[in-house]
């Protein structure tokens, strides 16, 4: 299986695009995935975005860090 994780931080506009075709590429080249976004509690709520998108797509999770931390 191979592990995505995204760190991201104000990035729901760039996932709605990129989230489809990163899955749509493991897909079509049958590999088992699972993609972990993990954002640093972003205004524009991305995590609550990849949370909602994450119920109709079982290999994408989200955890969310509460307070600024950085991405890294």
């Amino acid at each position: 299986m191979f592990t995505l994780i995204l760190p991201t931080y104000n990035e729901k506009e760039n996932l709605k695009v990129y989230l489809p075709k990163l899955e749509s590429s493991f897909q079509n080249n049958k590999i088992k995935y699972e993609i972990i976004v993990v954002d640093d509690d972003s205004p524009d709520e991305t995590w609550k975005w990849v949370k909602e998108y994450s119920e109709k797509n079982p290999n994408v999770r989200v955890i969310r860090r509460i307070k600024d931390r950085g991405l890294s």
